[in-house]
């Protein structure tokens, strides 16, 4: 099955992190959030598009395939001081959301990883900041 459109892609990626993330804060692009109490471990979401072409060179309308990739990256906030115990078991479930995963539309993730960021900058600097990246593919019919 191929993805309908982009709106269906990041509605599928963002169901897989919400499932594993579970009752934990995360923040959403384009959703109100407020920041919560330094000592509270809470998340960034986005999804990037970085690419996309044509993966087909004819064909009658509503037949030809369009490539999308790109990446997800979610960034874990831990209160500062408490080791690394913490974010890396907090990063290993947002990473768990992707890994080996596909969703129904047949969006599926690669390069899953975990880069050590360090102490939060700007109004995040009372957090660790943990990343965890997940790049995607999937296919677009037209």
């Amino acid at each position: 099955m191929t993805i309908a459109n982009i709106i269906d892609a990041a509605n599928e990626a963002q169901v897989l992190f919400k499932a594993a993330w579970g009752v934990r804060l995360a923040e959403y692009p384009n959703l109100k959030f407020t920041k919560p109490a330094i000592s509270v471990t809470w998340a960034r979401w986005t999804m990037s598009h970085a690419d996309g072409a044509q993966a087909t060179l004819s064909g009658p309308v509503g037949s030809r395939r369009f490539s999308r990739a790109g990446v997800i990256l979610i960034e874990v906030y831990t209160p500062l001081g408490a080791g690394l115990k913490v974010p890396y078991d907090t990063a290993q479930i947002a990473l768990g959301a992707y890994e080996g995963k596909r969703t129904p539309s047949d969006v599926w993730f690669r390069n899953c990883r975990i880069v050590d960021e360090g102490p939060g900058r700007g109004e995040n600097k009372a957090w660790w900041c943990t990343q965890v990246a997940a790049e995607f593919e999937y296919e677009t019919l037209k």
